[in-house]
């Protein structure tokens, strides 16, 4: 038999079902439904050659499935990947950053509410 290789366009994000959308998803269920890689694919907002989706998986892929590989990596590393250049990998390191912090920082106490005299 012979089998020819299907040239296939890859879909990107914005020609998704919007239900399907990640931005959608966080609005009608919450951002903790989201996969890994599509919270990346958030922050990387897709790009005309890509799906931004597709990137995002293949970053979690090479870092084995391990976000605090992908949170070590630097610009330069983050801006091998197809998409993504320099505002891109900013982003992305920016993100985790943020997140160290906040794993870091105490939260505010708050007086909490019991009864209507509170």
């Amino acid at each position: 038999m012979n089998y020819k290789k299907q040239k296939h366009e890859k879909l990107r994000l914005r020609d998704w079902a919007f239900d399907d959308q990640p931005i959608c998803k966080i609005q009608k269920i919450g951002v903790k439904s989201l996969t890994n890689a599509e919270l990346i694919s958030i922050l990387l907002g897709g790009s005309s050659n890509d799906s931004s989706l597709e990137t995002a998986r293949l970053m979690i892929s090479d870092a084995k499935n391990n976000l605090c590989e992908i949170s070590r990596s630097s610009m330069s590393s983050l801006m091998k990947y197809e998409g993504i250049g320099k505002m891109k990998a900013a982003i992305i390191v920016a993100a985790f950053e943020l997140g160290k912090r906040e794993q870091s920082s105490e939260a505010i106490a708050r007086n909490k509410i019991c009864n209507s005299k509170d």
